[in-house]
């Protein structure tokens, strides 16, 4: 199973049998993300992961490039060489495939819809040999209600926002800093910001740089104080009473726990 023991994932998925000498389905499910951190590997022969995210976003690194997902996008992403999502919130389905062809849309993955030439698609699609898992699958990305060009530039203003931030996560963050990035007032940009990402950026980035302490805290033996610096929280008082609001448990509560 593709997310097989990892936390903060609620996972549904339907095994199937696969083809040995043809593109097929190996899995299919659905997913909810609960501001994980999750890395993939293959299973098998050129699998790919076909990704549906209904809400909430994705920062998503595979090889050297870093892709943002927004809520109601679909990416392919060839898992070879595997694949790391960095940070993720928000539910999603999904369907892994084996023996995926090398079609123009494998070899120019992590593109939403609304980037990819519609052709691609048409050409993943017939390169599979079973016309049964072929109009299958046709079906469902159809029925996707994938998003338009209509909004493409503020979805990606919205993601050189989250990129930049998720770079800048253990640094003094200043929202002037993100603006001039991406050339937005403030006023619109935490407007538009709170549209797509339901939360300001104040609050998504105090959030995230807890997310990224607990899960320090579980899996190194920094010094709590040092796994404090590494969030981007600067006051190690501070870094306790937001971490037990959040939590609910102090961060030597939490360590004592996960170990």
């Amino acid at each position: 199973m593709l997310f097989n023991n990892v936390n903060s994932i609620h996972y549904e998925s339907t095994l199937l049998k696969v083809r040995d000498d043809a593109f097929s389905i190996r899995e299919t499910g659905t997913l909810r993300f609960e501001n994980a951190a999750v890395q993939i590997k293959a299973q098998g022969k050129n699998d790919c992961l076909l990704l549906y995210l209904r809400s909430g976003h994705a920062i998503v690194k595979h090889s050297k490039s870093e892709k943002v997902i927004l809520s109601n996008e679909l990416v392919l992403i060839p898992l070879e060489n595997g694949v790391h999502f960095l940070y993720a919130q928000g539910s999603g389905d999904f369907l892994v495939g084996s023996n995926c062809p090398q079609t123009e849309l494998m070899r120019n993955h992590l593109r939403v819809p609304s980037q990819v030439d519609p052709r691609h698609f048409d050409e993943f699609l017939l390169s599979c040999q079973d016309p049964m898992v072929n109009e299958s699958l046709a079906k469902l990305l159809k029925a996707l209600p994938v998003n338009t060009n209509k909004d493409a530039k503020q979805r990606d203003f919205i993601r050189n926002a989250l990129l930049f931030m998720d770079k800048n996560i253990s640094k003094r963050i200043v929202l002037d800093d993100i603006t001039d990035t991406i050339d937005y007032s403030k006023f619109h940009f935490i407007r538009v910001f709170d549209e797509y990402i339901g939360q300001t950026p104040h609050q998504y980035i105090c959030d995230r740089r807890l997310f990224l302490a607990r899960e320090l805290l579980a899996e190194t033996d920094l010094p709590i104080s040092e796994v404090a610096l590494r969030s981007g929280i600067r006051f190690t008082s501070n870094f306790y009473s937001h971490f037990k609001r959040k939590f609910k448990k102090t961060p030597k509560d939490f360590r004592d726990q996960s170990e």
